[in-house]
């Protein structure tokens, strides 16, 4: 099912559900049969007279001007028929706030960058007016549109939906990822597809293989653009923007976009119209979070709690663990194929009641918690960047089938995975970015139900925490509160903790795997935490704040009443007025240890003092910092009365917004003077980037050792942009395909006409009858076939061979050379 699926209403009766889109259409269609002779003058005015009156020009002209398009419903931002009906079978009544606002200029043909929080229909938005603007296929040998996707997952989910949307038409639609086959990638581009969906690298390497020519393309989307601008994909669409015209319609889609296009200049958007929705609601009001406060070493016994005493997470069921056990073993019917999968439930239910995600930094990590969840009896799914492509699907679909309850991914799949409904997203570490972390959580509370998020938080995290309350504009607390409006920090029950703990140091020395892959995991993370983003400056002084504060006292959520009691018997061990030794204990000030504790609290009382005095200013600084991010955040109706005008007053802090739309930056969150040092190298040491290590080799024939370096040089070429790209992605693979499969290129032209069973071979003509009507016809002909050099018979041809190549006289030449020099050798004189 489509990701945009969450925009269904609430489930009501079949009735309800079919809600008629087409209420416009259908009143005029009723009222243009209501007699004959209104149609035919409707009829008039659709077909006018072409022997009219030129002064009737006007009139005829504004009785068939097209309707105004707006927004209002789907009938009226101008989509033809075939959609509106495609629309009412998915069920959907109103657009969503995004289509309204981006439809209708996408459909009048304006570039237009969207922004609106994960879940509210923005692939709708792009897909109905390109299956709008393409209308039917075209014979014209080039596609017309392109979607390019940051993940497999994200292109696969968007293709669905494209597929939905252009039932009982024509339009024909390819997706390219990687991890599939070349080859039968070869054959679907052969089949002309009006629609390319696909991932920048695959969709680079089969531009460069095949010569593929974009210039046909009208229609380009980028969705999830601020993943895709980033570095790692700047090679890819450097060389396909290249290619593409320059009269073409470009959008960007994504669920956290910068107010500032500067990120996307490369992108060739022509006086773009921004929509930007929810800038100030990031989440989904109906998400509720919980924050917990952790050790390293008390992740994993942590992240068991959630799952155990939080969500109530049942262990694998005797079904689960026979399904598993038998897709293990994959069965393959007669002809080859995987047998029939289960139906997937419908959009707005539930794979299973708990079914959570968990999101972890690396794939080692992935690799060590499915493993270590699977220990404790739960049933996982696990998904991460690397994994093999079929085994990606697999995983995901035993996921959405209720086969398994949890599933294991890294960032890959904050994006795009088709995972319609979630009822909790778990956050193994915290996010150090706020993009990635309203992605992450976006994964649930969708389509008005309620959804939980729980996040993980170590000390080295309170930086980045600090940052995403400015982002979401949400003040941090230590007492209970409203969990959609507040980040509520705690930590958890040490009684729980502790026995998992236990659970797990048992399992670490029974299973020697699970130990090995805790290694390994521990290792990534310690490079993970070495190439991750900083935090910035005010995030650093807020988390020093929030050090010297009881950040991790016990949670609202994980307290219980027998807990509760316990914390406040110790509270008030803590607070009791006579606070003695047990040098002092029943000693009444009496006896040598009782002095020497005497004389030693009048010694430290002025340090206590002072670390006291410290610690009150600190709180009352965090109480001041939290009631100014609470008034900045609920005083915006009472700011407009204020004597500052936001026009001409400069202040001298940095504004809140300023700080807010920081979150959204494509270059992470540090300042001028953070960005001016990376970017800053020094004269005498130019850094081990720049020193090329000499690298000698054992040469056996010459005896020595020679220089290597530079050897192994990787070969480029030329692309489409000037730039160099590796030769690599040209490997002849493709003219290999169409000799093996005896068909032609479709790359001959933009407009020539894709036939692969086209007729080439040059045939003589049959010689000329003197009884036919046609004689001096196809005498000619035969004329004309004997002077090109065909054989016909009866006529001999006037060049035998043709005009031959360089090669060929050449070869003759050194042949009959040859053949000279053999036969006028000197004969051998007799002894």
């Amino acid at each position: 099912m489509p990701d945009i699926s969450n925009l269904l209403a609430p489930e009501s009766d079949e009735e309800d559900v079919q809600d008629i889109v087409l209420d416009s259409d259908v009143e005029e269609a009723s009222g243009s049969s209501s007699s004959s002779s209104e149609s035919e003058s409707e009829d008039d005015q659709r077909f006018p007279d072409l022997d009219s009156d030129e002064d009737d020009d006007e009139t005829i002209m504004r009785d068939i001007a097209p309707k105004k398009i707006s927004g209002s419903s789907f009938s009226a931002m101008g989509l033809s028929k075939l959609i509106l009906t495609n629309i009412q079978r998915k069920g959907f009544k109103t657009p969503t706030p995004i289509q309204r606002k981006a439809i209708p200029p996408i459909v009048e043909g304006q570039d237009v960058v969207g922004m609106a929080r994960t879940g509210s229909g923005k692939t709708a938005a792009f897909v109905l007016p390109m299956i709008q603007k393409l209308k039917v296929h075209s014979a014209k040998v080039g596609a017309r549109a392109l979607i390019l996707s940051p993940s497999r997952e994200l292109a696969i989910q968007t293709l669905r939906v494209v597929k939905d949307f252009s039932k009982k038409s024509d339009l024909r639609s390819v997706l390219l990822v990687g991890g599939d086959s070349l080859e039968d990638q070869f054959g679907f581009m052969m089949n002309n597809p009006d629609i390319i969906i696909a991932t920048p690298g695959r969709f680079w390497h089969l531009q460069v293989e095949m010569r593929l020519d974009l210039s046909t393309v009208e229609y380009v989307v980028f969705d999830e653009a601020d993943r895709l601008f980033e570095m790692g994909f700047a090679e890819q669409l450097n060389e396909i923007l290249a290619s593409l015209p320059e009269l073409r319609q470009t959008l960007l889609f994504s669920a956290t976009l910068p107010p500032s296009l500067v990120d996307f200049a490369k992108a060739g958007l022509k006086n773009p119209q921004l929509v930007r929705l929810d800038a100030d609601q990031k989440v989904s009001d109906q998400l509720q979070m919980g924050f917990f406060a952790t050790k390293d070493s008390e992740r994993d016994a942590a992240l068991l709690y959630i799952l155990q005493d939080l969500i109530k997470m049942p262990l694998m069921s005797e079904e689960q663990r026979e399904y598993l056990k038998k897709r293990e073993d994959v069965v393959y019917d007669e002809e080859g194929k995987l047998e029939r999968r289960e139906r997937l439930p419908h959009a707005l239910e539930l794979p299973t009641p708990q079914s959570t995600i968990v999101f972890v930094p690396t794939k080692h990590h992935v690799e060590y918690i499915s493993q270590l969840l699977k220990l404790n009896g739960y049933a996982v799914s696990a998904i991460y960047g690397s994994l093999d492509q079929a085994a990606r699907r697999e995983q995901l679909y035993l996921f959405r089938a209720g086969k398994t309850s949890i599933l294991v991914v890294t960032d890959v799949a904050a994006r795009g995975v088709d995972i319609p409904m979630l009822a909790n997203v778990i956050n193994f570490n915290m996010t150090t970015s706020a993009r990635v972390f309203v992605h992450r959580v976006g994964r649930t509370a969708r389509a008005g139900h309620q959804g939980w998020a729980y996040t993980l938080v170590r000390q080295s995290d309170l930086p980045y925490l600090a940052d995403l309350e400015v982002f979401l504009g949400r003040k941090i607390v230590n007492a209970k509160g409203d969990y959609s409006q507040s980040l509520v920090l705690g930590g958890l029950p040490r009684s729980g903790v502790e026995f998992h703990m236990e659970q797990n140091l048992h399992l670490l020395k029974r299973e020697y795997d699970l130990s090995e892959l805790s290694k390994v995991a521990l290792r990534g993370e310690k490079l993970y935490n070495k190439t991750r983003e900083a935090a910035s400056k005010e995030g650093v002084r807020r988390a020093r704040e929030l050090a010297n504060t009881t950040w991790d006292r016990p949670h609202p959520l994980a307290v219980h009443d027998d807990e509760a009691a316990k914390e406040d018997l110790l509270a008030q061990f803590a607070n009791r007025k006579t606070k003695e030794t047990v040098f002092e204990f029943k000693k009444n000030g009496a006896g040598d240890s009782a002095q020497l504790m005497a004389r030693r609290r009048v010694q430290i009382a002025p340090v206590q003092e002072r670390l006291a005095k410290r610690k009150r200013v600190a709180q009352a600084e965090a109480d001041a910092s939290n009631k100014a991010a609470e008034e900045a955040a609920s005083s915006k109706a009472a700011s407009a009365g204020r004597f500052a005008d936001k026009t001409f007053f400069m202040s001298h802090y940095e504004p809140l917004e300023s700080l807010q739309e920081r979150g959204y930056s494509l270059h992470g969150t540090a300042g001028f003077s953070d960005a001016v040092r990376d970017v800053s190298f020094g004269v005498n040491d130019e850094g081990k980037d720049f020193q090329t290590k000499q690298i000698t080799r054992w040469d056996k024939k010459r005896g020595k050792y020679i220089n290597t370096t530079g050897e192994n040089k990787v070969k480029y070429i030329k692309g489409e942009s000037g730039h160099k790209i590796p030769a690599s992605l040209r490997t002849g693979k493709f003219e290999d395909w169409k000799r093996a499969h005896k068909v032609s290129g479709i790359t001959d032209g933009p407009n020539t006409e894709f036939n692969k069973f086209q007729h080439r071979k040059l045939k003589a003509p049959k010689p000329a009858d003197k009884a036919r009507d046609d004689y001096a016809k196809r005498k000619g002909k035969v004329a004309k076939a004997v002077e090109s050099g065909l054989r016909v018979k009866g006529h001999p041809t006037s060049v035998s061979l043709g005009i031959q190549s360089n090669q060929t006289i050449q070869k003759q030449r050194a042949q009959k050379q040859k053949r000279w020099e053999k036969s006028n050798q000197p004969a051998k004189r007799r002894k």
